[in-house]
């Protein structure tokens, strides 16, 4: 996942960058009372770790709730990543990380934003109807708050509320 952001940022880098390791669990970052946010009335379980990439020091959290099935058809997933930027991008600059990082903010591309005032660099970006993503690089973290589901566009204002309290958390 985050490996294909890296090439979709596409980020042509040069210069070290001291080597992270990851060692914050991301479902200590959100509580599932803070996710509850993206659905009232619904109860959503505590998120469950997993590893999404060792060697590359990609560790997740996932949320689900809904109906069974995909995002189309009504299940909800958050999923909180946190990856090293150095091990992400190795051999980048922590300037070209974060010039990286906003990227995909294009003037053309009106679903993205930057973020203000959140961790060292940060975007929303949406994808289709059921995928909101905010991403922060924070203190040499590369932190992804993702929501897949139905009408995950209309819920950016939350999505961007989680960012900011996992950032805090950091």
């Amino acid at each position: 996942m985050l490996v294909m952001n890296a090439l979709w940022f596409g980020l042509a880098l040069a210069g070290p960058v001291a080597p992270g390791v990851q060692t914050k669990d991301p479902c200590t970052l959100l509580t599932a009372d803070e996710v509850q946010t993206l659905a009232p009335g619904t109860e959503i379980p505590a998120g469950v770790s997993e590893t999404v990439s060792g060697p590359m020091g990609v560790v997740g959290c996932r949320y689900e709730w809904g109906a069974a099935g995909n995002a189309t058809a009504g299940k909800y997933t958050l999923t909180v990543t946190l990856s090293d930027a150095a091990r992400a991008y190795p051999g980048a600059k922590p300037a070209d990380i974060q010039k990286g990082i906003a990227r995909p903010v294009d003037p053309g591309d009106p679903p993205a934003i930057l973020i203000p005032k959140t961790g060292d660099r940060a975007y929303y970006k949406s994808s289709g109807k059921v995928r909101s993503d905010a991403v922060a690089l924070v203190k040499g973290s590369i932190l992804e708050i993702r929501l897949d589901g139905p009408g995950a566009t209309g819920k950016r204002t939350q999505v961007i509320s989680l960012l900011r309290t996992a950032v805090e958390r950091l």
